[in-house]
């Protein structure tokens, strides 16, 4: 059994048994190695007096029931109530090892319960083993119907998209109903801000005083073509802005931009 352990701290059980000559007033008949080294680590003689207040409280209720007057001055401690002080102790060594060395804190706690409690002795280990029948069932790892996760809802991510569509861009805003003089373009439909159903034939029409070759371009509120027409009349037609959002439409030629308007496209 080792008096240390990785760290060069007292392992559990010498944190135990100096606890114990405390309350037992028998320190003498600790190793003079243990004495000096709880003299000058803090750590170990923090963990001693923690463990300490827990004997002297189960000393109390004992002497309580006994009604000795507080004569005794022993301990004998069952089995597993030993099994539960060694416990308390790894928990205070790993408490003290975290506070004492903060850049270690992303360190597991298996492995710093694993270096505190490595030197525990065998009585600790037959305990253990005795307790053994008496745990519970082991887990199946089939969770709870409360623990299942819920699904998870893409409305918000949706509504956010469908909100972006309708978006207005500050460059066709500010063009919206200005046409130019060199090509006046009057009793133009439909008119902006019209609202239209998905897949809705939506015609846009309008009367130039000159019939040259000009285009009809239909943009997203992100300033993307979805239709450019070549077009010779005075009307255009079209059933495919099936998505939702805000749409720019401008008359054209070759030469300058003629008239812009603006449609949305609802649910």
């Amino acid at each position: 059994m080792n008096t240390f352990d990785n760290h060069n701290h007292l392992g559990t059980e010498f944190i135990t048994r100096y606890a114990e000559a405390m309350l037992s007033g028998k320190l003498d008949n600790l190793p003079n190695t243990v004495l000096d080294h709880v003299e000058s680590c803090e750590m170990c003689h923090a963990e001693i007096v923690e463990l300490f207040s827990i004997l002297s409280q189960i000393e109390t209720q004992s002497q309580s029931v006994s009604g000795d007057g507080g004569k005794s001055r022993i301990i004998n401690l069952k089995p597993i109530y030993r099994l539960a002080l060694v416990a308390a102790v790894t928990a205070l060594a790993i408490f003290f090892y975290f506070r004492d060395n903060p850049n270690l804190q992303h360190q597991s706690v298996q492995e710093i319960a694993a270096d505190t409690s490595s030197a525990a002795n065998d009585n600790t280990l037959e305990i253990a083993e005795e307790n053994t029948s008496q745990k519970p069932a082991p887990n199946t790892g089939n969770p709870l119907p409360d623990q299942e996760n819920p699904p998870i809802s893409n409305e918000p991510e949706q509504d956010q998209l469908y909100a972006a569509n309708f978006s207005p861009s500050d460059d066709y805003e500010a063009l919206i109903g200005t046409t130019v003089r060199s090509a006046a373009v009057t009793d133009i439909a439909p008119k902006a801000g019209s609202h239209f159903n998905r897949q809705e034939i939506i015609t846009f029409s309008w009367d130039l005083e000159k019939s040259d070759l000009f285009y009809v371009t239909i943009l997203n509120n992100r300033e993307e073509i979805i239709i450019r027409q070549e077009i010779n009349g005075s009307e255009f037609s079209t059933s495919k802005l099936t998505t939702p959002g805000l749409y720019y439409w401008k008359l054209e030629n070759d030469a300058e931009i003629l008239y812009v308007g603006k449609i949305l496209i609802d649910q």
